[in-house]
């Protein structure tokens, strides 16, 4: 869930709805039914708070990592031996069934990612970028294949782009919280 706030900026509220009325039950389950892969155990007693939705975080990073959806007993390391073993305790740290062995804010998950962005992702000078990108797009078919889609590479990238859109959302969260302050 998005909140839209003054300025055209966007606000991640929740990965899903918390707590909904009785009278909309049908539309809780539904619901419930859609997100139920990304809810914390603690979902069901209704003692819900951020830690909740950093396990949603938690399980969105292991499915990047790993392409599965389903989290077992397996690490991360287990299933794709090209990452990390690092990720195993961020990972199991971040979807622990007990939200008091869970990071306590987005700024403690972020601080503790273990890899860092550039060896995630390679910085190349910007002459460097255009003939590599132009070198990747020769050989490059048109449409690409499932199969190609879920290679390491893509993995990674979406766990990347997940661990940047949730940083920007604790920034933004930050600066409303906080410019307002400052100008007063």
């Amino acid at each position: 869930m998005c909140k839209v706030l003054p300025m055209s900026l966007g606000r991640t509220i929740s990965f899903g709805p918390l707590k909904v009325e009785k009278k909309e039950k049908t539309t809780a389950r539904r619901e419930r039914q859609l997100y139920k892969d990304y809810l914390s155990p603690e979902y069901d007693s209704g003692q819900v708070d951020q830690r909740s939705d950093l396990y949603s975080v938690g399980i969105l990073c292991y499915q990047c990592l790993t392409g599965k959806t389903v989290v077992g007993v397996r690490q991360p390391s287990e299933l794709a031996p090209e990452i990390n073993p690092d990720w195993d305790w961020w990972i199991s740290t971040a979807i622990t069934q007990n939200p008091g062995e869970r990071f306590d804010s987005s700024q403690a998950m972020t601080a503790e990612i273990p890899t860092p962005m550039s060896e995630l992702m390679p910085v190349l000078p910007e002459e460097d970028l255009t003939s590599h990108i132009q070198s990747q797009l020769e050989g490059a078919p048109k449409r690409m294949s499932y199969e190609a889609t879920s290679t390491p590479f893509y993995q990674n990238f979406w766990f990347i782009l997940s661990t940047i859109l949730v940083s920007s959302a604790t920034f933004i969260g930050l600066c409303i919280k906080y410019i307002p302050k400052i100008w007063e």
